[in-house]
């Protein structure tokens, strides 16, 4: 049987607001204390989200790269890139 694959866009859309977020300050170069901070989660919840994040996503799957660079380039290429002219 095939496995069916999904589109990054895709696997974005199952991410809670919580993971969203998370993920964003991650991308955004922010290290997981100053993220609990900004966040007011703790320190775990914040490395369990992330983990969650990426396993959503499929990055834990490549084991290229690092998974929060990956996610960084999956944030910056996908969510906030700019809108074609």
């Amino acid at each position: 049987m095939e496995q069916a694959t999904y589109s990054i866009e895709d696997r974005l859309t199952t991410l809670t607001d919580k993971e969203l977020d998370i993920f964003a300050l991650a991308a955004r170069g922010y290290d997981n204390p100053t993220i609990a901070n900004i966040a007011n989660f703790s320190k775990s919840a914040v490395s369990g989200t992330l983990q969650r994040t990426y396993r959503k996503l499929g990055i834990d799957a490549l084991n290229k790269c690092n998974p929060r660079v990956m996610g960084a380039l999956i944030y910056w290429n996908i969510i906030d890139a700019p809108e074609p002219n």
